[in-house]
Formats: C-alpha cells, sequence, structure tokens
C-alpha cells in the first residue's frame, strides 16, 4: 500500500512497476541470491544494509524503488520481496482494468 501511493504522490506508478519487473523480480527469483545473500544469517543486516545500498546505486532505479529495497532489508523482510512485486503487479493491472476471466461452457 505504502509503495503504491509513494508511486501515485511522485507520478511514477508505472516507472515503479517497470522497476519491480526488470530489477526486483529477478532478485526474488534467483535461488543462489536467496540462499548466499537473502536468507544468510552469517551477514550482518549491517553488510546486507551496505550492500543492498551499493546494488541500489549501481541499478540506476528510482527513489521509490531504492528505499523499498533497502526497507526490507533493514527491517529483515526480504522474505516478502516476491509477494510486494506480485502485489503491486496486480494493483497495476486492476488500475489499468485488466481483467482475467475463466469461461468453461456445458457445466
Amino acid at each position: 500500500e505504502k509503495l503504491y501511493v509513494a508511486s501515485m504522490h511522485e507520478g511514477t506508478l508505472m516507472q515503479t512497476e517497470r522497476e519491480l519487473e526488470q530489477t526486483v523480480r529477478p532478485l526474488t527469483q534467483d535461488e543462489e541470491i536467496e540462499k548466499m545473500f537473502f536468507s544468510n544469517f552469517t551477514i550482518e543486516t549491517s553488510e546486507k544494509l551496505e550492500a543492498m545500498e551499493k546494488f541500489v546505486s549501481s541499478s540506476n532505479v528510482s527513489r521509490i524503488v531504492s528505499g523499498l529495497l533497502i526497507e526490507v532489508v533493514e527491517e529483515d523482510h526480504t522474505q516478502h520481496l516476491g509477494e510486494i512485486v506480485n502485489l503491486y503487479s496486480e494493483l497495476m493491472r486492476r488500475v489499468r482494468c485488466e481483467a482475467s476471466a475463466e469461461v468453461t461452457f456445458g457445466v
């Protein structure tokens, strides 16, 4: 919710969606990143935060998406990152009035 409201306030709804799909979703689907970084409890949060800040600055994402990435690392909520991307994507489909329907015949 905060992500959508912040993006709407900045006028960057579509940009946020694009960055989530192109930059964040691949992070959530990479098993090695999950195992070696997100779920690795031997790495201190401060080290993860520093690494994420470097990633954010080198990936050239918006202030909104960089804030999200920093916050999930800081709060140790990286396990929710994929869900956040999925929910935002679904919300944007609804905003654009894109609907999916299942139609069955002869039931």
